[in-house]
């Protein structure tokens, strides 16, 4: 092995070792992805540029995560224009590699801004869940044409998995807080009606299944919301609904 090679070697050593650090450590989404790539970039020394594309909640593609404002701008014309590498990759599941942005016939307009923006190569990875489902892309960028080695890609390949881990537990985590604040809301809305209640059967008494009742088919025909009757309610801006 020369020295050339064993330089490579613990250079490539030490980015996995950082790699599974960064699992481990890094704070937040943006966070991790950064240091993801960051550490990428390290193993596949013929790589200029990565950028991380994610699919939003309503279906949108964003840029979750680049290590290069000129990848990044790539990745926009790219949303912007729906064709190129990346898009494909999101929706076949596959590898797209352009060996060289100034030949390629498959996406001339993408192929020509990204070569204005300095690259020769590019490649759009797949990131895939658990179930298989394409929920994002690695794209892969090299200033020189054929500049992709098998090596680098094989590579990136490893990065994947923890991306699209990172990429599926934040949207879980969305999920789940969007649950956790829909819960909320419902339990603060069931206290401010229980309270609307408790005033309406001081004033006037009954019982609070009817009154409860009452509420509803009052906010129904006002065509309000049950929360806006019972705040009224409470404030004092319009008659208690009658008990039954």
């Amino acid at each position: 092995m020369t020295a050339d090679d064993q330089g490579a070697a613990t250079t490539y050593a030490a980015a996995l070792r950082s790699l599974a650090q960064v699992l481990v450590d890094a704070p937040s989404l943006r966070s991790t992805l950064d240091e993801l790539l960051a550490v990428a970039v390290i193993a596949a020394p013929d790589v200029s540029a990565l950028t991380v594309t994610a699919i939003t909640d309503d279906g949108a593609l964003t840029s979750a995560a680049s290590t290069d404002e000129h990848a990044q701008a790539v990745d926009e014309f790219e949303y912007a224009i729906e064709e190129g590498p990346c898009i494909e990759a999101l929706a076949t599941g596959e590898e797209q590699l352009v060996r060289d942005t100034g030949t390629d016939l498959r996406w001339p307009r993408f192929n020509d801004q990204a070569r204005k923006e300095g690259f020769g190569s590019v490649a759009g990875l797949p990131l895939r869940a658990t179930d298989g489902a394409t929920i994002g892309a690695l794209n892969v960028f090299s200033p020189d044409v054929d500049g992709l080695r098998e090596e680098d890609l094989a590579v990136l390949r490893r990065v994947c998995a923890p991306a699209a881990a990172v990429l599926t537990n934040a949207r879980a985590y969305r999920r789940t807080r969007a649950i956790s604040e829909q819960l909320e809301t419902e339990l603060d809305e069931r206290a401010l009606v229980n309270r609307a209640i408790g005033a309406v059967l001081g004033r006037t008494g009954g019982d609070p299944a009817g009154v409860h009742r009452a509420m509803v088919a009052t906010a129904d025909r006002e065509g309000v919301s049950l929360r806006d009757l019972a705040e009224r309610v409470i404030a004092g801006e319009v008659p208690p609904a009658p008990p039954r």
